[in-house]
């Protein structure tokens, strides 16, 4: 069904491989010669310790390693090249903000450049929440290009992971933990290689249960203001999933204020709950006023005009089967349509919802523990014994539950539990080495060599022969709009689709920058003669192509001169 959706996940059939050949021998080493690795896992930890005495420094390294991770891949491995329709979707909001406008308006021929993830009407904006766009309009003010903001906001995550734990384990776990999240996310994680997002919601996670173990511990503005930060970034990046981790959020900050009891009241009041509204109502301000500015509505989000106004694809798998009011649409929005729905209709049945979610299961584990770090978790009724770590079992447990009832199971939609994943990975580890068998320190070994294992199997993960091509179509696109980027004069090309089936319902083609009209390649819709007509006058000056698209290859030969004659 879904043979020509990009493979965002790294190949990692390949890598799975290696990883079990590897863990394989790192049992038969533990096992036969423990006493040999153990002197230098405890050299090891003792240089973690070195560095994580000193916490500032520890975030600093974790986060320099998450940006030269995720930089090198683009510049020596492949640079990203937007691929399915969020991306373009974020890199609008992207150019949108990065040239001073929360929206842009709505475009007198705008039927010709409707496409999905994009309202047209009231105004000509991305359909999602700001967060993931406000992070590429950084990289793209400040480095140049939308991909420094990557680059960021994975070195953000990884530091705001690295400090979360902080406050929930002993310094050089903490330190392992960031750098494990750093090689992962930095280096081989799909959340550095495309304009998808995921990162931003980790960070905002990460800051969440941060600060809130820490306001248990001692109430602080500080640490306040960074929970009420991490909330906001949350509601501007995954809601949904942002709402499920708040909610428990706030009923352990609420228990931890009534234990405190009166006396201890007053405090809590002045340094934690001032904080958090003020902070609240200034986002909520801020919002509601991008909301105003681009639906025309403090109360109304761009997501909801954007359902009302197209074909809507099915959330949760009990969703009701929408029916397209206006059939004037271009038949891109049906196709992919079509394509969730005919998932769903699958995933009715016994058979066909145990394949798919066991697929997207492993693709989930995999990409936040791979192979190795599965293995520790068989440690982890031992680490269930302290509560934080059950609670952020009950917690992961809610966001994975509520995402498995969805209709798509992508791993950046736990993204906000991020960092309770890297925890349950931390606290196994820890338990894993002090397991001993027949006296002796085989878990201390494994744990070490398990970590060996995961450190070669990124940088082996980082070799082009393992990382999957781009998608053609998308590479053609970028192609053609690069040549014509260097031809002179400015384009137009409309977009006509084929005869043959339409191969890639999730690629529309027609994406534009925020300023279409001062873009120098512009991309169309083919419509009607009249409007085409119409179109060619308003463009008189430009070259006007006509590119048919199907599911063939397309090149800059296809490209042909528009008749711009009627009839």
């Amino acid at each position: 069904m879904f043979k020509n959706l990009p493979n965002a996940l790294i190949r990692v059939d390949l890598i799975a491989s290696l990883e079990m050949l590897l863990i394989l021998a790192a049992l038969c080493l533990a096992f036969f010669f423990p006493e040999r690795i153990v002197p230098a896992w405890r050299k090891f930890l003792r240089g973690l310790e070195t560095l994580a005495r000193r916490p500032k420094i520890a975030l600093l390294l974790v986060g320099l390693l998450a940006f030269g991770g995720s930089m090198a891949v683009s510049l020596l491995i492949r640079f990203p090249q937007p691929a399915v329709q969020d991306e373009f979707s974020y890199l609008l909001a992207a150019d949108s903000f990065a040239n001073g406008r929360l929206t842009n308006p709505s475009h007198p021929l705008w039927r010709h450049f409707e496409s999905i993830h994009v309202i047209q009407q009231p105004t000509y904006a991305s359909k999602y929440q700001p967060g993931q766009g406000l992070v590429l309009a950084l990289g793209q003010v400040a480095g140049g290009h939308p991909v420094v903001g990557v680059w960021l906001s994975v070195a953000l995550a990884c530091a705001a992971i690295c400090w979360m734990l902080q406050g929930w384990v002993p310094r050089r776990w903490a330190l392992l933990g960031g750098l494990i999240a750093a090689l992962n996310l930095g280096f081989f994680g799909y959340w550095s290689k495309n304009y998808w997002g995921g990162a931003f919601a980790a960070t905002g996670g990460a800051l969440l249960f941060g600060a809130l173990r820490r306001l248990l511990l001692r109430p602080a503005m500080g640490n306040a203001i960074v929970l009420a930060v991490g909330l906001v970034i949350l509601a501007n990046s995954r809601p949904f999933e942002g709402l499920l981790v708040a909610l428990p959020a706030a009923t352990i900050l609420l228990a931890g204020m009534v234990r405190a009891g009166d006396r201890s009241l007053k405090p809590w009041i002045i340094q934690v709950i001032i904080p958090v509204i003020v902070v609240g109502i200034l986002a909520s301000l801020w919002m509601g006023y991008y909301n105003f500015r681009v639906t025309g509505s403090p109360w109304r989000l761009p997501y909801q005009v954007y359902e009302k106004h197209y074909p809507s694809t099915p959330i949760f798998l009990w969703s009701e089967e929408p029916s397209a009011q206006d059939f004037s649409l271009p038949q891109i929005f049906h196709d992919l349509q079509q394509v969730f729905l005919q998932r769903q209709r699958y995933m009715h049945t016994i058979n066909g919802y145990i394949r798919e979610k066991a697929n997207d299961l492993l693709n989930i584990l995999f990409f936040y523990f791979h192979c190795v770090f599965l293995i520790p978790l068989i440690m982890l009724p031992r680490a269930l014994r302290n509560k934080w770590s059950a609670l952020a079992v009950l917690i992961v447990a809610l966001v994975a539950g509520t995402t498995f009832l969805q209709t798509q199971s992508y791993p950046r939609k736990l993204a906000p539990v991020a960092c309770l994943l890297v925890l349950l990975a931390v606290q196994s580890l820890r338990h894993l080495q002090f397991w001993r068998f027949r006296d002796r320190p085989v878990g201390k070994s494994l744990t070490a060599l398990l970590v060996a294992v995961f450190g070669f199997s990124i940088l082996v993960s980082f070799l082009p022969y393992f990382h999957a091509a781009p998608w053609p179509v998308s590479q053609q696109r970028a192609e053609l709009e690069t040549r014509l980027n260097q031809d002179p004069g400015r384009h137009v090309i409309l977009v006509r689709l084929g005869s043959t089936s339409y191969a890639y319902p999730h690629f529309a083609w027609v994406y534009n920058r925020s300023d279409i009209d001062g873009s120098k390649v512009i991309w169309a819709r083919d419509l009607d003669q009249e409007q085409n007509q119409k179109l060619c006058q308003y463009y008189q000056g430009r070259e006007i192509w006509l590119l048919e698209v199907g599911s063939g290859t397309i090149g800059r030969d296809d490209l042909r001169p528009y008749n711009k004659s009627p009839g």
